[in-house]
């Protein structure tokens, strides 16, 4: 009965938003923090703003989107859902923020719609279709394993560097 508890929110919360990413594997010990309130994150929790994932040492979670991209979060990672932006601000999918671990981005082709942005202490990367790994542990860094995308500056402004996978 406790974990039918735990979900309620999360229930409640599902049928408001059914464009919120979802939480579809959990292996391992990982936590979410959502509000003031701590859970065992499980498929078919949805996520919302400012939700906070942090992964055990041996634990992966991944969380998909409507549109089939997803984000696979590994070892020891945290991960902030969602951050807020200032009103009028550029369209991108999130921005999410990495604070440490690996993630891997997976953005399946959408047309025209808005890229998704990764933040990090140390870059920023947006990227519309394709495969991203990011780290950060001692500094950051990631790989384009496929499709392109475009490294910014930690504070998000342009002049970055647009990324391309070697084939």
């Amino acid at each position: 009965i406790s974990s039918l508890l735990l979900l309620l929110p999360f229930t409640v919360r599902a049928a408001a938003n059914g464009a919120a990413p979802m939480v579809t594997l959990v292996e391992g010990k990982s936590t979410l923090a959502s509000g003031f309130h701590g859970y065992i994150p499980v498929p078919g929790v949805q996520l919302r703003q400012c939700d906070i994932v942090q992964t055990g040492p041996e634990s992966l979670v991944q969380v998909e989107f409507p549109d089939g991209s997803r984000i696979e979060l590994g070892p020891d990672s945290r991960f902030l859902s969602d951050v807020p932006t200032p009103v009028g601000s550029e369209r991108v999918v999130g921005p999410y923020f990495l604070h440490s671990g690996w993630l891997k981005l997976t953005g399946a082709k959408r047309g025209n719609a808005p890229p998704y942005r990764i933040k990090t202490p140390y870059f920023d990367l947006e990227m519309n279709s394709g495969v991203a790994v990011l780290n950060v542990a001692d500094g950051g860094r990631f790989f384009i394993e496929q499709g392109k995308a475009l490294a910014l500056d930690p504070s998000g402004t342009r002049g970055g560097m647009e990324i391309a996978a070697n084939h």
